[in-house]
């Protein structure tokens, strides 16, 4: 064993004590805690109808530990508060449809859910108008964890909240796709239509984000005041959904405590207790999974899972993934501006290198301007690595000599690894006269603040889309008009192509499309792709049951512990 595996082993060894002994001295309600104080009616459904997930479903009940880097301090989904969230309100899964990866390859590990592919969830049903311009949804006869039916009203209530609160679902709702204002209409209580004004190509799969989560508008509005109007102060510590789970106890930014809804109607494994524990420490966060004492560890270092990968009773797993790693070069009055700085960079950049050495080989090379795990036709132009050429194209720029250039970088997005792949790029740079400063950004919030608003040269980024769909990850990253291009691309041709696949229906036109949107990718370099993510997993081998989301996220009411 080495030196440096030792030093993580007792590192992390004397770390997770104190995180068990913590966990020893915390009951799962405390006094400290923000526990759901309304909690659901047991006797509303005594007999609730469950699906097994699988044959091995009646196993004895289990606890199921998930151990993340955050955990909210407060439970309501907007405001957003980043990867911390979606931990934590993910699981919920009360939403009108949700994706089914289940006849895919390995239930969607080995291939990406598309935005087609949708089954319902608190919709039985949907079916389109001839003009495609209103949408009908059946709701299923499914009551909340406060035992109340749902009903058009909590659609239209909780969708009309997620428009008014969140600027991503603004944004979402009504630029990305074109809803009308509002989008939701009652019909009758167990009808809703959705209502648009041009239709798109992700109109329903839009409902599958976390943000269009469906609550207990009963429930809520009796929380409601006259100064808060959503409840935000009240869903911020209590659930209130018609899922697989109640929050039984919270603890702001330390743990959450999910147990069954009484009343859900859906598949359900033997998962009798989850917890979702944060544990900021990567080394500690792999050693709870190595031992036992967790059953699944969210980013850990790429060292870590091929060291897990060894480790008697935990599965390594990569599954495939839309996002993608990238370098973000500001154009915005910059040399950046020049399409050929860009490309004279991106030319510079060994992709297979980079991928070895700070990537441990998991992840893949990006190839063109979109992933390859994407189901398109290849198109011709692809990523190259040319350093001549480079230098030529930095010299017809105006940069013979080369330049200086600040790169900031932080170790939540994309990675633990970007320590690594920031030196490798600086490295690689400088064989064309470019001298990169590297500054690690500490705060994440920090760092996120500095992307949202563009303060930055250049900034090693992750492409994280909600929809694995190439319209949405391209429209949402580097159209013109989206609020998440900070950096300044604007190319009319891009913007077209980008809309030409908005409204256009899956088959081989929109194939076609893509193909092209992908191509100019390699032409354009709105940014610079590094590498093609996969999902990285490590959880104990004892657990089964799993589809694969394609966003990556953990839906354990569904999951056999043995």
């Amino acid at each position: 064993m080495s030196t440096s595996t030792r030093g993580w082993r007792t590192y992390a060894a004397i770390c997770v004590a104190v995180v068990l002994a913590f966990a020893a001295c915390s009951p799962s309600t405390t006094p400290s805690a923000a526990s759901n104080t309304n909690g659901p009616n047991p006797t509303a459904n005594a007999n609730p109808t469950t699906i097994a997930a699988n044959p091995t479903a009646t196993a004895a009940p289990k606890t199921f530990v998930y151990v993340v880097p955050s955990v909210p301090t407060a439970l309501d989904y907007v405001p957003y508060l980043g990867d911390a969230n979606r931990y934590a309100d993910i699981p919920m899964a009360s939403r009108l449809v949700r994706y089914d990866p289940s006849s895919l390859t390995d239930h969607g590990c080995g291939q990406l859910a598309s935005a087609a592919a949708l089954t319902g969830d608190l919709a039985t049903s949907w079916t389109y108008s001839p003009d495609r311009k209103v949408i009908t949804f059946k709701l299923r006869d499914t009551k909340s964890e406060f035992g109340n039916t749902l009903t058009a009203d909590d659609v239209v209530w909780s969708i009309n909240r997620a428009a008014a609160l969140e600027s991503v679902m603004q944004f979402n709702y009504f630029t990305l796709a074109d809803y009308t204002k509002p989008p939701m209409v009652a019909v009758d209580p167990q009808t809703v239509e959705l209502h648009v004004n041009t239709p798109t190509s992700i109109d329903v799969a839009i409902m599958t984000m976390s943000w269009s989560i469906i609550y207990d508008s009963q429930e809520a509005k009796k929380h409601a005041t006259t100064d808060d109007p959503w409840a935000k102060a009240w869903l911020a510590t209590n659930s209130d959904t018609f899922g697989p789970w109640h929050v039984s106890a919270f603890v702001p930014g330390q743990q959450i405590t999910y147990v069954p809804n009484p009343n859900y109607w859906g598949p359900r494994g033997n998962i009798s207790t989850f917890i979702l524990k944060a544990v900021p420490d990567a080394g500690v966060r792999g050693q709870l999974v190595q031992s036992g004492d967790a059953d699944w560890a969210a980013r850990l270092t790429i060292s870590q899972y091929a060291y897990l990968q060894g480790v008697s009773g935990v599965t390594v797993k990569q599954c495939v993934s839309p996002n993608r790693d990238n370098l973000i070069l500001q154009q915005k009055g910059t040399k950046f501006a020049d399409v050929r700085v860009r490309e004279a960079i991106s030319l510079a950049i060994d992709r297979d290198a980079l991928v070895k050495g700070a990537y441990g080989g998991y992840y893949k090379p990006a190839i063109t301007g979109l992933t390859q795990y994407y189901a398109f036709s290849q198109p011709y132009s692809t990523y190259k690595l040319d350093v001549a050429a480079a230098k030529q194209l930095l010299a017809a720029a105006g940069y013979a000599n080369g330049f200086a250039m600040t790169m900031i970088y932080n170790d939540s997005r994309p990675g633990p690894w970007a320590d690594q792949s920031s030196v490798l790029v600086k490295s690689m740079l400088s064989q064309i006269g470019i001298n990169v400063t590297l500054k690690l950004v500490g705060s994440y919030t920090d760092f996120n603040t500095a992307f949202t608003t563009g303060a930055y040269e250049s900034i090693l980024f992750e492409e994280p889309p909600q929809l694995a769909d190439p319209y949405y990850g391209s429209a949402i990253y580097n159209t013109s008009k989206s609020f998440q291009n900070s950096f300044h691309f604007a190319d009319l041709a891009y913007d077209q192509l980008v809309a030409q696949i908005e409204h256009t229906p899956d088959g081989a036109t929109r194939d076609a499309l893509v193909s092209q949107l992908a191509d100019s990718g390699v032409t354009d370099y709105p940014v610079i792709y590094l590498t093609d993510d996969v999902y990285l997993n490590a959880y104990r081998s004892d657990i089964s049951g799993i589809l694969w989301d394609p966003t990556g996220d953990l839906y354990p009411s569904e999951y056999v512990k043995s």
